[in-house]
């Protein structure tokens, strides 16, 4: 768990949970948003949080709401 250290509030642990649960791998994430998987991981490890295109992008392929992921991503 890379970033666990550094995170505050959980955040890797949900968004990480609601990945894993997906069965979507860091990579394959990144490559269904078009973003890279560094970016993945500093969502994972709460030093960003996505934007709202991303938000919507992420709850489609993660099968939950937005609120969800929204919340998923607050400190």
């Amino acid at each position: 768990m890379l970033y666990t250290k550094y995170n505050k509030g959980g955040t890797m642990v949900k968004f990480r949970g609601l990945r894993k649960k997906s069965g979507f791998s860091v990579t394959e994430l990144a490559q269904k948003l078009g973003v890279s998987i560094w970016t993945v991981y500093a969502w994972e490890g709460g030093k960003t949080k996505p934007r709202m295109d991303s938000i919507k992008a992420l709850a489609r392929l993660l099968n939950v709401s937005e609120t969800e992921l929204i919340t998923a991503f607050e400190k």
